[in-house]
C-alpha cells in the first residue's frame, strides 16, 4: 500500500498492490511533474517496507497499538461521516464486529478498509433483531474471528507505517482495531440518524510515536550511495564502520539508540589501542560525524551523537611528518628497479617522476599514455572501471 502525494488543491491518493518479482501499480496521473513526485514517494515507502521486513518483527508499546487502532477509527469516520448512509448499515457493521470480538462468530465476513457490510448478510447471520441474534450465539475465548475480520485493517495500518510486529503485539492490535471499528460504526450510526454531536471516542486515541529503525550499516550505505565518496575513502571507512559496529553490539541495528556516551567510549577504546589522535579525529570520528550528520539532514536522527567528540592532543616537537631523504629515495628506487613484478617496478618510479598518488597511478589504463605536442604524457583521470581521484585538484 502506497500513499501518493498530490500538488495544489488535489488530494493524495492511496494505492494497493501485491509484491512479486516486480511491484506494479498506477501512479494515477499523466502529469510529468506529479509522476516524478509520486514515483519518488512510492520508492521511498517501498525501501522503508523492505527495511522493516529485513529488520524482522519488533515489539511495540500498548500506547502505540492504541494509536494505530485510532487510525482505523479515523479511516472510517473521515470517509463516511459526510454521507453515512442509513443507521441500519452501521448496525450491521457493529453486529459482525461485536460477534468477532466476543468470539461468537469464528468466520465473520472479511472487512477491507472502507467497505461496509451488506445488511442482508447481517440479517441472514443474526436475524432481524441483530442485538438479540448476536447475544444468542455462545461467547468464547477464540480469537480466530479477529484475524479474518480485522486482519486486512491491521495489515493496512502496519504497511502505512512500514511496521512488522511480533505475534503477541499483532494479537493485541487486532483486538484494539476491532474496538476502534466498533466505536466508529457506533458514531456513524448516530451520524446517519442526524446526530453529529462530538464523540468522546475521538479523544481517547493517543498520537503515534515511533520511528523506523535503521541500522548503522544501512545508514552508511545510504550515505555512500548519495555522496559517492572516492574508492579509497569508501574502503577505509568500511573499516571504521566495522569498528563502531563491534563496539555498539546490538545497538548498531538502530542508530536512534546510539547515545553520545557510546561514541565517547568508542573513542576511548581507540586511544587505548594506541592510535594517533589525528587518525582517530580525522578518520574514525570523521566517518561517524559524516554519516550521523547525513542522518540528521535526512530526518533519520534528531541529533548527531558524535558531535563534539574528539581526542585532545597537542603537537610535539619532532613528530611532524617528514619528507624522504635523498638516500631514502635512492634506496626505494633502487629496490623498484630490481623488481620483476611490473606494478612493484613501475609504480614507485612513476610516483617519483610525477608526484602523483600511487592509487591514482595504479588505476590508469594504457590509453592514459598520450602524446601532447610531441611529448609523451600521463593523463591522470578517473578510471573507466570506477576508480576516482582523491580531490578536484588531482
Amino acid at each position: 500500500m502506497f500513499d501518493l502525494p498530490s500538488t495544489g488543491s488535489g488530494k493524495p491518493v492511496t494505492v494497493t498492490t501485491v509484491a512479486g518479482v516486480e511491484v506494479k501499480f498506477s501512479l494515477q496521473t499523466a502529469d510529468a511533474d506529479l509522476i516524478r513526485l509520486r514515483w519518488s514517494a512510492a520508492n521511498t515507502q517501498l525501501e522503508q517496507q523492505f527495511q522493516a521486513v529485513r529488520s524482522g518483527p519488533s515489539p511495540i508499546s500498548q500506547k502505540n497499538i492504541v494509536a494505530l487502532s485510532g487510525e482505523i477509527y479515523d479511516l472510517y469516520v473521515n470517509k463516511f461521516e459526510e454521507n453515512p448512509g442509513t443507521p441500519d448499515d452501521w448496525a450491521a457493521v457493529k453486529a459482525f464486529t461485536r460477534a468477532a470480538l466476543e468470539g461468537r462468530l469464528l468466520s465473520p465476513p472479511v472487512l477491507a478498509a472502507g467497505a461496509k457490510d451488506a445488511l442482508a448478510d447481517a440479517y441472514k447471520a443474526f436475524g432481524r433483531d441483530l442485538t438479540a441474534g448476536v447475544n444468542a450465539l455462545p461467547e468464547t475465548d477464540s480469537r480466530e474471528g479477529l484475524e479474518r475480520r480485522f486482519g486486512p485493517l491491521a495489515d493496512w495500518v502496519l504497511a502505512r507505517h512500514h511496521l512488522v510486529i511480533e505475534d503477541h503485539s499483532r494479537a493485541l492490535l487486532l483486538q484494539r482495531v476491532g474496538e476502534a471499528l466498533h466505536e466508529a460504526a457506533k458514531d456513524l450510526k448516530r451520524n446517519a440518524g442526524g446526530d453529529y454531536s462530538p464523540s468522546p471516542a475521538r479523544d481517547r486515541f493517543p498520537p503515534l510515536e515511533l520511528h523506523n529503525a535503521i541500522s548503522l550499516s544501512d545508514l552508511f550505505g545510504k550515505w555512500a550511495a548519495e555522496t559517492k565518496p572516492s574508492a579509497s575513502t569508501l574502503s577505509s571507512w568500511r573499516g571504521h564502520l566495522r569498528s563502531l559496529e563491534a563496539h555498539l553490539g546490538e545497538d548498531a541495528a538502530d542508530v536512534a539508540k546510539v547515545e553520545a556516551d557510546r561514541i565517547v567510549g568508542w573513542k576511548d577504546g581507540l586511544v587505548q589501542q594506541g592510535l594517533a589522535a589525528r587518525t582517530i579525529n580525522e578518520g574514525y570520528l570523521g566517518f561517524a560525524n559524516a554519516v550521523f550528520n547525513y542522518a540528521v539532514r535526512n530526518k533519520l536522527l534528531k541529533a548527531n551523537p558524535a558531535n563534539g567528540v574528539r581526542v585532545s592532543a597537542s603537537k610535539k616537537a619532532g613528530t611532524k611528518m617528514l619528507p624522504y631523504t635523498d638516500a631514502e629515495v635512492a634506496r626505494l628506487l633502487g629496490l623498484a628497479a630490481n623488481e620483476s613484478s611490473p606494478p612493484r617496478r613501475w609504480l614507485p618510479l612513476l610516483a617519483a617522476a610525477t608526484g602523483a598518488r600511487v592509487g591514482e597511478l595504479a588505476q590508469l589504463w594504457g590509453e592514459n599514455v598520450r602524446e601532447l605536442d610531441g611529448v609523451q604524457v600521463l593523463a591522470i583521470s578517473p578510471a573507466e572501471d570506477g576508480g576516482t581521484l582523491k580531490t578536484a585538484d588531482s
